[in-house]
């Protein structure tokens, strides 16, 4: 079916949902309890055996994808195939709806996270989008005063070719044939490397955000920084110059407190990549924040870092309309390993810039000969064309593993089938719900979709099969043959039916590197008949859709056993859980001995999870997001050599994440509570509106002390430190220690290093309480902080006070070789007024 405007979804019917349930397998016995608790977020997330629930699984379903009137997935599930299934031919929309279902219910295929959230909201007034992502190029741009000088006819051909998104080259040659004159031409448009280009893309993209999309743009078609504009005298900010500018539109536009997503690329060759590489390096990370980077690697550089040669930059200005046409701009030479090294040190240092290998992804791309790749979506699993978008839904493995631990391939088959045929239909209903018609256009030309996969880790675990060894390897490559298969003749079988996508050519298509790797009766079944969608498969990280599905995310391995996450709610605040692995919950309870089947992924040889990435690259046309978790001690040397093998292993790209080089969103135990900057500094968690604590009294000789100490979820996380009738400089220090220590406390520092630090530190006055020596405010403060973390406070009595083990009298001033010794030279004081005073140095007390 075809639609000129917004399909409408079925309207709901209880009745049809039931009978979807039951043919999905629900006993009729137990449907009325099933709807009970699928329809209910609590009960559906509570762990059987357990009064607890997945409190993250319920805030992330609740706060990304659940309608304002939706209480549980059972809802969500019967919006979204409801929605799909009004694509279908009428005769046939009560099948696909049960299909749909069938597939939708407890999470065996997860659509992406727009199709979940926005399929079927016949309630709102803006259609919000299906697609995640798109790649908005920085191309030609109308001049609206020039333009309106011309005849209707011409202003028609531009508008026109910027709804169908035509190279800036061909806009030229059709003006050209419409009679314009240059002079006519280069008033009507400006090129890509103009500030009328640039500020064309970022309306565009801000359209994109506002219905709830991300961005990837390629800042490669700008000139270098420092270049002449125009033969004028002045000079070009070059790509770098506008990062700052792009990031801070991707923040300031959002869509129901969603902030768009965007990812900037730059070519190796950009005589500015050195700058571009190291843009977010700064110890604040101020600049660029709201975007991913990377680079974009052509092979000739990686030879080039393989023989230690160098190579060539230069930009080369590709405006006909110039009087530079063709000139080459910044040309000059590098050794490339210097390069290769300063990609290497910034991503080990913050995990960026990341690395995609452009000219292995070009040659795969089975649409290339007419819609070139341009950038990627914000992941980097989706290298797309100009304007085109990612549709994206996931299988998840865990569903297909038996109580035996088998996988069944036949279910897995029929679940591959019914999704490939639901992205195509998303395709179709999200037509008129892009943010702009050029999109529109590109989008339905080679009606891309990505297939991917999640709960590798989880279904392995399930299996009793180490992530790491061959026979994991040798099961993802089953699966990966067998999805490969079922999507590609569901493809064509939508051809048949339905037609092939409209820039479909064999001749063109056949020229893919990728194609030409499908088994041969596929080939020859695409040659014939045609195939529906452009791209089928690709592997995105799943990271909200796997956990309300409570799986590992996408083909990870499980990340760890148990871990804090931080979610964003509503405000633009996170708030963060500890939680553990559903399936290590469910499996074996706690995380305590597990068997060594079960390894969390920093601990997986990073080689290996290249070696795993590279199989499953093989049976995908688009790519893989996938981070390679590492210790944070390993070495630069070790991140240069995943790099140099996921490029000899065909990857079209590398993304690594050095624990504790960045805050992240997930963490495990052992960061949880710290921030770490590229620098290596660590800050303070943010302190929790309201904490609970005690206050502890010590005798000191400056006077009685008064310590609290506060915690929040983690433990101690505050303290306050008062000191009663003492001058003003000894309050004010006792109360910078105080601060002090709070900071290392919220930086995630162990009490007990603080104790260790303060305590036997001597000072003038020493004295003792309740038959404890207390050597000075430091040295009781150390000791008040002990007491308080070992759970010893029942040694002290109703006044806060130690009980007494000493029999010299307290609160006395303890005799030393010098008697009231000056702090500050060692002399004997004087008291004059009630104030000690030095007669040496002239130190003063009060």
């Amino acid at each position: 079916m075809s639609t000129s405007e917004r399909v409408h979804s079925l309207p709901y019917d209880s009745n049809r949902l039931k009978k979807a349930l039951v043919a999905s397998g629900v006993q009729e016995g137990g449907l009325e309890r099933y709807i009970e608790r699928a329809g209910n977020s609590q009960e559906y997330y509570r762990f059987s055996g357990d009064s607890t629930v997945n409190d993250l699984a319920i805030d992330v379903l609740k706060g990304k994808y659940l309608s304002p009137s939706e209480t549980g997935p059972l809802q969500m599930w019967d919006r979204v195939a409801r929605a799909m299934a009004s694509v279908e031919e009428p005769e046939q929309q009560e099948k696909w709806y049960q299909e749909f279902m069938g597939v939708l219910k407890d999470f065996s295929f997860i659509p992406g996270g727009r199709i979940n959230h926005g399929a079927g909201r016949e309630e709102v007034a803006r259609q919000p989008t299906l697609s995640n992502c798109y790649v908005i190029p920085i191309t030609w741009a109308p001049n609206l005063d020039g333009i309106m000088s011309l005849s209707e006819q011409q202003r028609e051909a531009i508008y026109h070719s910027r709804e169908k998104g035509l190279p800036y080259k061909e806009v030229i040659q059709l003006l050209k044939q419409s009679g314009l004159t240059n002079e006519e031409i280069k008033s009507s448009i400006s090129p890509p490397d103009s500030v009328e280009g640039i500020y064309q893309h970022m309306t565009e993209a801000a359209f994109v955000y506002r219905s709830g999309g991300g961005v990837g743009t390629d800042l490669s078609v700008l000139r270098p920084k420092g270049s002449h504009v125009n033969s004028t005298m002045q000079k070009a900010p070059g790509p770098t110059g506008f990062m700052h500018l792009l990031s801070e539109s991707t923040e300031a536009i959002a869509q129901e407190e969603r902030r768009g997503a965007l990812m900037l690329t730059l070519r190796v060759d950009h005589p500015d990549i050195l700058e571009f590489i190291s843009i977010k390096s700064d110890s604040k990370r101020s600049r660029v924040k709201y975007a991913n980077i990377s680079v974009l690697v052509t092979d000739e550089f990686m030879e080039a870092v393989e023989a230690d040669s160098t190579y060539n930059l230069s930009w080369t200005n590709d405006d006909p309309m110039s009087a530079n046409y063709g000139k080459k701009y910044s040309e000059k030479t590098l050794r490339a390993k210097d390069v290769w090294d300063k990609i290497i040190a910034n991503a080990h240092m913050s995990a960026e810039p990341g690395v995609i290998f452009w000219d292995k992804t070009k040659r795969d791309h089975n649409v290339e000969y007419a819609t070139p790749l341009v950038s990627t979506n914000p992941c980097g699993e989706q290298p797309l064309a100009a304007y085109t978008a990612c549709n994206l839904g996931n299988i998840n493995l865990l569903r297909f593993v038996d109580q035996s631990g088998s996988f069944d391939f036949k279910e897995f088959d029929r679940v591959t089938r019914i999704s490939t045929r639901f992205l195509d239909n998303v395709i179709t209903y999200n037509e008129d719900a892009h943010a702009l018609n050029v999109i529109r256009h590109a989008v339905t030309s080679d009606r891309r979709t990505g297939l991917g996969l999640t709960g590798l880790g989880s279904a392995l675990i399930a299996m009793k099969v180490k992530y790491d060894t061959e026979e994991g390897l040798e099961i993802v490559e089953r699966i990966m043959k067998a999805m490969q298969r079922a999507t590609y003749e569901t493809s064509i079988e939508l051809a048949e039916e339905r037609g092939a996508f409209p820039l479909f050519n064999w001749d063109g298509y056949s020229g893919s590197k990728f194609v030409q790797s499908l088994p041969e009766d596929l080939k020859q079944k695409i040659e014939k008949k045609g195939i529906r969608n452009g791209t089928v498969l690709t592997m995105p990280p799943v990271g909200t859709g796997s956990i309300i599905a409570e799986t590992s995310s996408g083909i990870e391995p499980v990340f760890a056993t148990s871990y804090r996450r931080k979610v964003k709610q509503e405000g633009g605040n996170f708030k963060e859980y500890k939680t553990y692995d559903p399936l290590v919950k469910k499996l074996f309870g706690t995380d305590d001995n597990l068997p060594d089947y079960v390894v969390p992924s920093h601990k997986i040889d990073p080689f290996f999870r290249v070696k795993m990435q590279g199989i499953i690259q093989r049976y995908i046309d688009t790519a893989i997001s996938s981070t390679i978790n590492l210790p944070e001690d390993i070495s630069v040397e070790t991140v240069r050599q995943i790099y140099m093998e996921g490029w000899k292993r065909g990857l079209k790209g590398v993304t690594v994440y050095r624990e504790g080089s960045r805050e992240g969103i997930l963490q495990t135990e052992e960061f949880a509570g710290q921030k770490t900057e590229p620098n290596g500094h660590h800050h303070a968690r943010k302190r929790p509106r309201v904490t609970d604590g005690k206050t502890i009294k010590m005798s000191t000789g400056e006077g009685s002390l008064f310590l609290t100490v506060n915690e929040d979820e983690r433990g101690p996380c505050e303290v306050f430190a008062n000191l009663g009738h003492s001058g003003a400089d000894v309050a004010a220090h006792t109360e910078a220690e105080g601060r002090l220590i709070s900071i290392a406390l919220r930086a995630g520092v162990d009490p007990k290093e603080i104790v260790d630090q303060l305590k036997g530190i001597g000072g003038a006055t020493p004295r003792f309480d309740r038959g404890e020596l207390i050597l000075s405010v430091p040295d009781a403060i150390g000791k008040a902080l002990e007491l308080y973390t070992n759970n010893r406070l029942s040694e002290l009595d109703g006044d806060g006070k130690s009980n007494p083990q000493n029999p010299q009298k307290d609160e006395q001033p303890i005799q030393r070789g010098v008697p009231n010794p000056c702090p500050e030279c060692g002399s004997s004081t004087v008291n004059e007024g009630g104030c000690p005073k030095c007669i040496h140095c002239g130190w003063s007390k009060c």
